[in-house]
């Protein structure tokens, strides 16, 4: 895994793309708690799990096995 070691949501990953590319993006602002119940009534609840949770790439481990740090931000790479 590598990560510069900034957490971030799905919805905010999809804003951060959507910016870099140019693209307006139109996102419903719904409740959490209602896009997992209807997730579950299809029997999706695992993936909506996976989709509305922060992403926190643990790599302390592996940095430290390493030596590794990262040289951009996402930031910056998306604007490439």
């Amino acid at each position: 895994m590598i990560s510069d070691g900034v957490d971030i949501s799905t919805s905010d990953l999809l804003r951060k793309v959507a910016k870099a590319h140019g693209v307006k993006l139109n996102l419903l602002p719904l409740p959490v708690g209602l896009m997992r119940f209807v997730a579950n009534l299809f029997g999706k609840g695992a993936l909506a799990d996976r989709l509305l949770e922060i992403y926190r790439w643990i790599v302390l481990k592996q940095r430290d096995l390493l030596g590794w740090q990262p040289v951009s931000t996402m930031e910056k790479q998306l604007r490439k």
